[in-house]
C-alpha cells in the first residue's frame, strides 16, 4: 500500500513538472516572438538582450465621472455636488482652481461650467463682505487717580 501511494505522489509530481516545463516553453516562445503578456496590465518587451516593462497608460479617468453626473444625479442633486465642490475650492489657490475645474470640465461640460459659476459667485461675495472690526480694539491708556482721604489703605 505504501508502494502504490508512493507511485501515485511520484507520478502526480512527474505530471506536475511536465506541466511546468510546457507553461515555461510557451511563455519562452511568446517572448521570442517579441511581445508576450505577463500581468493584466504589464506587457513585457523584448529589446537586445533584456526585458523591458512598460504600465499600460491607457486608462480613462473621465468618463465614468462624466456617466454619473449625468445619468446617476438629478437636478438637486447635481447642485448640491457642484455648491459642495464650489465652496471647497473658493479658498484654495486660483492654479488650484483651473486645474480642478478643467477636470470637471472633461468629465462634462455643464459639470465644469457650474462649478465655475458657483465659485466665481462665491469669489465674489468674499471680495464683498466687509472684514470683521478688530477682536482687541486699542485701550484708554492708563492715568493715576489723585489721591483721597477715603481710598487710604487699611491697618
Amino acid at each position: 500500500m505504501l508502494w502504490l501511494s508512493v507511485s501515485v505522489t511520484h507520478e502526480f509530481l512527474t505530471l506536475f513538472r511536465i506541466n511546468q516545463v510546457i507553461k515555461f516553453r510557451r511563455h519562452v516562445q511568446a517572448l521570442q516572438c517579441g511581445r508576450a503578456r505577463t500581468t493584466l496590465r504589464y506587457y513585457a518587451y523584448r529589446a537586445d538582450h533584456s526585458l523591458v516593462d512598460k504600465y499600460s497608460t491607457r486608462d480613462d479617468n473621465y468618463s465614468q465621472v462624466g456617466d454619473f453626473y449625468r445619468k446617476m444625479l438629478d437636478t438637486a442633486a447635481r447642485e448640491r455636488l457642484t455648491s459642495n465642490l464650489a465652496r471647497s475650492l473658493v479658498n484654495a489657490p486660483k492654479p488650484m482652481q483651473t486645474r480642478a475645474i478643467a477636470n470637471f470640465t472633461k468629465c462634462d461640460p455643464h459639470y465644469g461650467r457650474r462649478v465655475q459659476e458657483k465659485v466665481a459667485a462665491l469669489t465674489q461675495q468674499k471680495k464683498r463682505t466687509a472684514s470683521p472690526a478688530k477682536l482687541n480694539p486699542p485701550r484708554k491708556s492708563f492715568v493715576a487717580a489723585p489721591p483721597s482721604d477715603h481710598m487710604a489703605p487699611r491697618l
